[in-house]
């Protein structure tokens, strides 16, 4: 498969940051232009790896306000890359409260599968996920999860005027 860095967007210090991460092509494509159309600046990953990767490197600078994450892919699933960061990120809170500065707040992570049963949804909040949206991608369940718990550091980055362009993709798989 070939590498998929940023989907074009304006820059703009008003949009939200999100990571998407999934190993299908198509649904980057797809998901990441019905964000874009929303408001969002898109950086996909095509594999948990990847995203532990990109998460950790922009971890100082808020350089995402969420991850949007496939459960299965090849390579490091995202449970696997969940609970990981998950781990990493309570680190560098334990060793901020230690010299005595406030720790950041938990990174908002939201898992997506077309498996939507209540095991998969258990599974992926076990995992560290804050919540799940079901495949096909309805932007309006996203909507309803940012609503109520995107971090305040990111909510002044939400465009004031950030219509909702689509309310439903069927994805391909």
């Amino acid at each position: 498969m070939a590498a998929v860095n940023a989907i074009p967007s304006s820059s703009s210090s008003t949009q939200r940051k999100v990571l998407l991460v999934d190993d299908t092509a198509s649904i980057l494509k797809v998901v990441g232009r019905l964000l874009k159309m929303n408001g969002f600046q898109v950086d996909c990953a095509e594999n948990g790896s990847q995203s532990l990767e990109k998460l950790k490197a922009a971890y100082e600078t808020d350089g995402y306000d969420l991850m949007l994450s496939d459960l299965q892919m090849p390579v490091m699933d995202g449970f696997e890359s969940t609970s990981r960061f998950r781990a990493w990120e309570k680190e560098q809170q334990d060793k901020a409260t230690a010299a005595g500065q406030t720790p950041k707040a938990r990174f908002l992570i939201v898992g997506m599968s077309a498996n939507s049963d209540a095991q998969s949804k258990q599974n992926a909040l076990d995992a560290g996920m804050d919540a799940f949206c079901p495949k096909p991608f309805n932007y309006k369940e996203l909507e309803a999860v940012l609503a109520t718990r995107m971090p305040k550091r990111a909510s002044s980055r939400v465009p004031s005027s950030a219509p909702s362009q689509a309310s439903s993709v069927r994805l391909p798989g």
